[in-house]
């Protein structure tokens, strides 16, 4: 693995994490368990998948 390959696997763990505590942070917010959050979550996946 060259070192772009690990820089590249790090920014994914950290979106990864941060749209798992956004989605917590959200439900806890909203007292919503799948309504608003899921729609938090397939936007921050749309915008990781047009990056790449």
């Amino acid at each position: 693995m060259n070192s772009l390959e690990i820089i590249g696997m790090v920014l994914l763990a950290a979106i990864t994490a941060a749209g798992i505590i956004i989605k917590s942070v959200t439900r806890r917010k909203l007292k919503d368990m799948d309504g608003i959050s899921e729609i938090f979550l397939s936007g921050s996946k749309e915008k990781i998948t047009g990056k790449f």
